[in-house]
């Protein structure tokens, strides 16, 4: 008996590290994640929290986030887009919104190419590195995501490992987190999360915001060979598209646009399958109003290849309204 009794206690002091560390992992994310993390907890509270009545929101990417600037187009305008949101983050967005708040009265949706398109490897990463790995839905969501997906033709979200990779990432476990927690020295980011945490919620959920003079890099669509759309994303876009006009909401389907850079170097065919997906989700929704159609502004509306400055936020902000 006294043999088991120490190796009992032994086992404990031995796990003793383990328990610790994924006991620092769940309660204080904030002191040891990277600095995307403190942005996509801050729109996470706020759509669980029952807040103030926001009349118009924006649901997208980061070029989204860039793009709809709250002060340049109403007071009235949260901005819940996220960098590196596809559909599939923004219709739980605004089912978990709508759960928790009155629904508001217009919808704008705009979404890069990059979150539409199949086989891009950007999907795989940004789900699963950011959506999972930050907790981002809750666990109804995400077994509510992989019942709905489960058993579709699509390789790049759904990875063959992909339900070991969801239970390493819905536990915590350390194998994902420790590299964030060498990184920071366990706690040495707290100060700066906070501060990104707290100027999210001063710019109404915009965060992203490039002050570059100019650029002439180009994006990834810019880099493809041909375009076609991912069928997870496609659902999704259509599942968020329904739940928002079962809540009686107005849609309005934008398009962020291109730096020149960008414009000149994407390929016809890519532009044209771009466009062709949307006239297809227009035909499916024909009173939604849709401006999806590629242009672009000059590169020195651009703080970087994939945002917009202020100087093109403006432009942009006076074009949506």
């Amino acid at each position: 008996m006294k043999n088991i009794v120490k190796l009992v206690l032994k086992s404990i002091i031995v796990m003793l590290p383990f328990i610790a560390v994924i006991l620092y992992i769940h309660t204080r994310p904030m002191r040891f994640m990277d600095d995307e993390y403190p942005f996509w907890q801050q729109h996470e509270d706020f759509i669980k929290e029952d807040t103030n009545y926001w009349d118009i929101i924006v649901l997208g990417d980061s070029r989204a986030n860039d793009a709809f600037v709250p002060d340049y187009l109403s007071y009235d305008l949260y901005n819940l887009a996220l960098g590196g949101a596809s559909p599939v983050e923004m219709y739980y967005t605004m089912q978990t919104y709508l759960s928790t708040h009155e629904a508001p009265s217009t919808v704008f949706i705009a979404f890069g190419d990059t979150h539409i398109a199949y086989k891009n490897q950007a999907n795989y990463v940004e789900f699963w590195e950011r959506t999972m790995y930050y907790h981002y839905l809750n666990t109804h969501q995400e077994i509510d995501f992989f019942k709905t997906v489960n058993g579709m033709d699509e390789h790049t979200i759904l990875s063959d490992d992909y339900i070991s990779r969801w239970i390493e990432y819905r536990f915590r476990l350390p194998k994902n987190y420790l590299p964030a927690l060498i990184k920071s020295g366990l706690d040495n980011r707290y100060e700066g999360n906070t501060e990104k945490y707290e100027r999210s919620i001063n710019n109404r959920g915009r965060y992203i915001t490039p002050n570059g003079g100019g650029d002439a890099g180009v994006t990834t669509e810019a880099t493809y060979e041909e375009f076609d759309y991912n069928p997870i994303i496609d659902l999704y876009f259509r599942k968020l598209i329904d739940l928002l006009v079962d809540n009686d909401i107005n849609i309005y389907i934008e398009r962020v646009p291109f730096n020149q850079a960008s414009y000149d170097n994407m390929k016809p065919i890519v532009r044209e399958k771009i466009e062709q997906y949307y006239q297809n989700l227009q035909e499916d929704y024909p009173s939604i109003p849709m401006r999806t159609g590629v242009f672009c502004y000059g590169n020195e509306c651009f703080g970087d290849s994939n945002h917009v400055n202020d100087y093109g936020a403006r432009i942009y902000c006076k074009y949506i309204m």
